[in-house]
């Protein structure tokens, strides 16, 4: 699996996420729509601008996960508003199969973006703190015969990636600068049905920063130390209001909720 959040209006499949990027100087919050509905969704489709749906893949192992995701995606949503697809990747992807999933998806546009200059070079790249963090994570004394499929503290470096990927290097990348908001989807989350909300529309209209359902995975008790140190504060108790939505946070000073599983 390349993903590990569950982020998605009520009324789609889980493992979606909606997600406002940043605004950027002379972004309008919408530039004309257009009605993609058909009959099999009474609904009217608006269609934003600046938006992108994005997921990712660790290369050919998870295509055929890929095709049928953005298959049922297309069937259930994407035919109505036409968003451009994004799909990053760890390894290069052939050019044939690219094309493939392009003319299935046409009109909409799609495009493979491989998102790493190769293990080694990432590593290598590491500054000297966190390469030898790196090395003693490995258990090793020197790089050369690791893969994406090295186990390093009983986690496979292709998943260290994505998960590195998704948190922090997705948020700057350069193929993502021409949007305001991305629809994240699991590259193994699949709609089972023609959608009959837009999600997009509705996170947009209601001027969402982070959109989710389906609050899922719990942190260790020892990720409490880093929450501190970024925060100032422990995190007690984490909760969906049932009244607004909204997440609701109980916090703790320093030597409360250390051992509380968040």
């Amino acid at each position: 699996k390349e993903g590990s959040s569950d982020f998605t209006n009520s009324s789609t499949p889980s493992g979606d996420s909606n997600i406002k990027i940043p605004d950027r100087e002379g972004d309008p919050k919408k530039e004309g729509s257009s009605d993609f509905s058909n009959s099999s969704n009474s609904t009217v489709f608006v269609r934003h601008d600046h938006v992108v749906i994005v997921t990712k893949i660790h290369g050919m192992n998870q295509w055929g996960l890929l095709v049928q995701s953005m298959c049922l995606l297309h069937y259930a949503y994407n035919h109505k508003v036409l968003y451009d697809i994004i799909a990053f990747s760890t390894d290069p992807v052939p050019e044939e199969d690219i094309k493939s999933l392009q003319a299935m998806l046409s009109p909409a546009k799609f495009r493979i973006v491989v998102d790493n200059r190769g293990l080694h070079e990432e590593i290598a790249a590491l500054p000297q703190a966190k390469h030898d963090a790196f090395l003693k994570m490995c258990n090793v004394s020197e790089t050369t015969n690791l893969d994406w499929w090295s186990n390093c503290n009983g986690t496979r470096l292709a998943y260290s990636w994505q998960s590195e990927f998704r948190s922090v290097h997705l948020w700057q990348h350069p193929s993502l600068a021409e949007y305001k908001t991305m629809l994240w989807l699991d590259s193994d989350g699949f709609a089972t049905k023609p959608w009959e909300k837009d999600p997009v529309d509705y996170f947009i209209e209601n001027d969402g920063i982070v959109m989710f359902d389906n609050q899922g995975g719990r942190g260790a008790g020892w990720i409490q130390e880093r929450v501190y140190t970024a925060f100032n504060a422990t995190i007690c108790k984490l909760d969906v209001s049932k009244e607004t939505g909204s997440l609701e946070t109980k916090l703790g000073t320093k030597d409360q909720c250390n051992d509380e599983i968040i």
